[in-house]
C-alpha cells in the first residue's frame, strides 16, 4: 500500500459519514450501490449507480482506536502574511493511538513526525468566511524511522476533509 493510499484510508477512516458508502483497501466499494428499476442496460461490466445523499444531521466523534491502525496526532495553527493565510498542522504519527500517548514528547522513538500545510489567497475586499479548519487539498511530509535512519516523505495534494461533528469538534 502506498504512503498517499495510506494517508487517504486514514482520512477516509477518520470522516466517518455513515451516509456514504465506504472504501475498502482496494478502493471497491461497499453499500450504497444499487441497480435503478427499469434500466434497460444489460452490459455487466457498468458500474452501478450511487445515491449519496448530503449529511443533513452532524456525525458523532470519531471513535478512536487505541491501537494497529495509523494514527496523527498534532496541532494546527493559523498565521497571516498579507493577503496569505496558511494553516498548518504539526505532530507526530505512529502505529497507533496508545503510542503516541505513551511517548508524547517522542523521548524513546515510538513516533515520528508529520507536518502538512494548506494556503489561501485572499484579496482585501473579499469578504466570505474560511470554516476553520479549512478542508481542502494539504502539502506536506512525514518521516519514517527504519533502525534509526530517518527518510523524509514529501507529499503533495493530500485531500483533508474535516467535518464538524455534533460535539462542536471536527472529525
Amino acid at each position: 500500500m502506498s504512503n498517499c493510499q495510506l494517508l487517504r484510508n486514514i482520512i477516509t477512516e477518520s470522516s466517518k459519514m455513515s451516509e456514504l458508502p465506504s472504501a475498502d483497501k482496494d478502493g471497491a466499494i461497499e453499500g450504497g450501490a444499487s441497480s435503478e428499476k427499469g434500466d434497460n442496460n444489460n452490459n455487466a461490466d457498468a458500474a452501478p449507480s450511487l445515491s449519496i445523499q448530503p449529511q443533513t444531521t452532524k456525525p458523532p466523534p470519531t471513535k478512536l482506536i487505541p491501537s494497529g491502525v495509523v494514527c496523527l496526532r498534532g496541532n494546527l495553527v493559523q498565521e497571516t502574511r498579507e493577503s496569505t493565510t496558511v494553516y498548518r498542522i504539526t505532530g507526530l504519527w505512529s502505529l497507533g493511538l496508545d503510542k503516541i500517548l505513551a511517548d508524547p514528547e517522542n523521548k524513546i522513538g515510538l513516533c515520528s513526525d508529520f507536518e502538512y500545510e494548506h494556503k489561501t489567497e485572499s484579496s482585501s475586499d473579499e469578504t466570505t468566511a474560511v470554516s476553520f479548519p479549512p478542508s481542502g487539498n494539504y502539502i506536506g511530509s512525514f518521516t519514517i524511522n527504519n533502525a534509526g535512519v530517518k527518510t523524509k516523505v514529501e507529499e503533495q495534494d493530500v485531500l483533508l476533509n474535516f467535518v464538524e461533528n455534533n460535539e462542536g469538534y471536527h472529525n
